[in-house]
């Protein structure tokens, strides 16, 4: 009788599982659905395959041992707790999974570890995800997804929007590994240029994914509100040593913040960076200087009424000798040069308000496990 099914875990069992629609694409990335365009990921290694069911024969002992779903669905009352009657055995049924992965599955569930496999591909960790999820198979894993899980570390996270950081999030949360979702998540949401949406097989909580669009926005309005209070203390005065100063200062900040697609007035509805993701809002922003000029003193002799002097402070000779008996003074790498009142500038340079804005909007992109429900139910 085993004969006649493609997988047997049981050669006496009781359970014929059928699995209709096997192998079909899994985690389609569709670019509409996406939020980058330039992942190259393929939607599935397999090609298309003949529309035949996959049959396995399974021990119901096992399957009520290792999945309170399944003992719920054997023997709770429902559908699949009726014997057929040609056979006399339970019946399953699912749809559209991998194979190969529902063997692996089975194979641990019924003791079979000579035929599990001791490396596995991100890919199949994937799709063991949905099935372990599904039925809720955790505990008999635990031991050899330790062994699977060990080449994988943070580093292992892709850096850009795509299939893979979907899949990566997939198995993290199903798996609870903590670490490699709390990247997975930051990167989420540092290189995302929109909301994440994720295809409709892939089972990660809607409320993750909300979790993960909600932080993204919030860090988006943190650094917007930062740049127009910024903007906002130029123009009143609050920045500079005095007008020439916020004057300058505001000049090139209005021109580093068009790098980031960043205006002080827009329409309420539109996007804050355009079609840019926080990591490059913030690369751009650290990109953003301060003009080069020299502040000449009222007392120096060559002066002649010119209070300011743009560019290489060597071209006039006079000012360069007389700059030389006053003192010219770096301020750390903002490449702002005054002279002798260089203890009355208040503004601190534009470069170092930048510095200031990424790094508090650095230390509030905080994301913690507690946020996304972590390890709590599914």
């Amino acid at each position: 009788m085993a004969e006649k099914y493609d997988f047997v875990m049981d050669p006496c069992g009781d359970v014929v599982l059928i699995l209709k629609h096997p192998d079909s694409p899994f985690a389609v990335w569709d670019e509409d659905s996406a939020t980058i365009a330039d992942d190259p990921s393929p939607a599935d290694d397999h090609l298309p395959v003949p529309d035949t069911d996959r049959t396995f024969l399974l021990s119901s002992r096992h399957l009520c041992l290792a999945s309170p779903v399944l003992k719920v669905m054997l023997s709770g009352g429902w559908i699949e707790g009726i014997k057929s009657a040609p056979d006399g055995l339970y019946q399953l049924t699912a749809e559209h999974w991998d194979s190969e992965a529902l063997a692996v599955v089975m194979n641990v569930v019924h003791g079979r570890w000579n035929l599990v496999p001791r490396e596995i591909s991100v890919e199949m960790l994937a799709k063991l995800a949905v099935i372990v999820d599904y039925y809720d198979i955790h505990e008999p894993l635990q031991l050899i997804l330790h062994m699977w899980m060990t080449p994988f570390s943070a580093s292992s996270i892709p850096t850009r929007i795509g299939r893979e950081l979907v899949l990566w999030l997939l198995i993290a949360w199903v798996f609870k590994n903590d670490v490699l979702f709390l990247q997975a998540a930051k990167v989420a949401i540092l290189r995302s240029t929109d909301e994440i949406r994720i295809p409709m097989d892939v089972p990660i909580p809607s409320s993750v994914i909300k979790g993960i669009n909600t932080r993204r926005d919030e860090s988006i309005k943190d650094i917007a509100g930062g740049l127009k209070e910024l903007v906002h203390g130029y123009i009143v005065g609050q920045y500079g040593c005095d007008f020439e100063c916020s004057s300058i200062e505001l000049g090139a900040l209005m021109k580093g913040l068009h790098k980031v697609q960043w205006a002080y007035e827009r329409p309420s509805n539109a996007p804050q960076f355009g079609n840019l993701s926080l990591a490059e809002v913030v690369t751009k922003l650290r990109t953003i200087r301060c003009p080069v000029w020299t502040k000449v003193p009222d007392s120096c002799c060559c002066s002649s009424g010119r209070r300011y002097s743009y560019g290489n402070s060597q071209t006039c000779q006079k000012a360069h000798e007389c700059l030389e008996e006053i003192g010219v003074f770096e301020v750390q790498d903002f490449r702002l040069r005054v002279g002798e009142d260089v203890t009355t500038c208040t503004s601190g340079g534009l470069v170092q308000h930048i510095a200031r804005l990424v790094e508090s909007l650095e230390s509030r992109i905080v994301i913690t496990l507690e946020q996304f429900g972590f390890g709590v139910g599914s």
